[in-house]
């Protein structure tokens, strides 16, 4: 399991990047699944139902938005759980 430093580091690398790759974004989704789950989960008041809605939403939306802001994002961590609420 990589440390917290390391995985800032390797948003840090994403947002650096000319343009992000499907395999790039993904890889990095993987990463914080499960943190953004129990974030949803936490936000929609224990409801795994909903949690796993608003999940997926937020993955379509995150996509999206990284096709158009990826050489932005400083933290991708940071960026997704902003984007979750959004």
């Amino acid at each position: 399991m990589m440390s917290d430093i390391q995985l800032e580091a390797s948003s840090t690398a994403l947002g650096q990047s000319h343009q992000v790759s499907e395999k790039e974004f993904w890889q990095q989704w993987q990463q914080y699944q499960d943190y953004l789950y129990h974030r949803c989960l936490r936000w929609m008041g224990g409801n795994p139902t909903n949690a796993e809605d608003a999940l997926s939403r937020a993955m379509l939306k995150a996509w999206e938005k990284v096709q158009k802001f990826g050489r932005k994002i400083a933290n991708f961590k940071a960026w997704l759980t902003k984007n979750l609420g959004q």
